[in-house]
């Protein structure tokens, strides 16, 4: 297990169609400190519920979800 620190942050707009296996990916990180955060433009393609399921089971995960700014 790496003992560095390790933050995984990303911008994401209608990308549900990889937001799981992405999100699957980075947990599977042998960092023994995480910090997965998910920024979320007001996507419409159930991204959102995605992420939150991911975030309910995971600490880790901080996620932004906003309405749409452009």
């Amino acid at each position: 297990m790496l003992t560095e620190q390790c933050c995984h942050p990303f911008l994401t707009f209608a990308d549900s169609c990889r937001i799981g296996a992405t999100l699957a990916s980075i947990r599977r990180q042998t960092y023994q400190v995480l910090d997965i955060v998910v920024v979320d433009d007001g996507s419409t393609d159930g991204l959102a519920s995605i992420v939150t399921a991911h975030a309910e089971g995971d600490q880790r995960i901080l996620s932004y979800l906003r309405t749409r700014r452009g």
